[in-house]
């Protein structure tokens, strides 16, 4: 099955927000969204196959945010690995 993509601009029509869905990379090709975790938390749950175009804030070359964010995720059990089919 292929996957559907979901732009920011159809997002906004179906689920509206004030604001996209934001993400960080905490490390290569592992994202933390901060801002619309409840719609995407949503989306997954309901589509297996979904491409949902994001918002990437692009941190310094070893940000000592993503560092933290990534060790909180890592002792709390939380880690995810994303697979193929995430955008930049």
């Amino acid at each position: 099955m292929q996957a559907s993509f979901v732009s920011i601009e159809l997002m906004h029509e179906v689920i509206p927000s004030v604001s996209a869905i934001k993400v960080i990379e905490i490390e290569d090709n592992e994202y933390v969204a901060f801002e619309g975790n409840s719609r995407l938390y949503a989306l997954q749950k309901v589509f297996d196959q979904l491409i949902i175009e994001v918002e990437l804030y692009v941190l310094g070359k070893d940000s000592k945010i993503a560092r933290r964010v990534s060790r909180v995720l890592k002792l709390n059990q939380l880690v995810q690995k994303v697979g193929e089919g995430v955008k930049r």
